[in-house]
């Protein structure tokens, strides 16, 4: 049965319109990733579409089980490094640089 919001009332068929747009953003809601008017949007859709519903309430237990599990857990301090190198590399390849300037540029900013 068919609701107007376009959702069922059946589990698991939440396959269509609100359902594909609230699933293909899943992890941007829940990660807090999504501009308000979009969170809003889809956290309407959660709230009147049960199948939506129990999907996201699954993955939020996953995401803080996880959380809770490796919360603790720190990356190392090289991979910092590393990761400020290749985002310095790829805005300068975006702007018409190249990456041996980006390496020169992003050790001066992690001294």
């Amino acid at each position: 049965m068919s609701t107007d919001a376009g959702t069922t009332d059946e589990p698991g068929a939440c396959t269509e319109g609100p359902c594909t747009e609230a699933k293909s953003h899943l992890w941007d809601y829940l990660d807090g990733e999504m501009n308000a008017g979009d969170c809003a949007r889809i956290k309407q859709h959660v709230q009147e579409c049960p199948p939506c519903e129990q999907l996201f309430a699954s993955e939020q237990k996953i995401k803080d089980a996880v959380s809770r599990a490796c919360g603790c857990e720190h990356a190392p301090q090289d991979l910092r490094g590393r990761v400020v190198s290749m985002i310095a590399a790829l805005r300068l390849e975006s702007c018409g640089g190249n990456r041996s300037q980006a390496k020169s540029e992003s050790t001066r900013s992690s001294e």
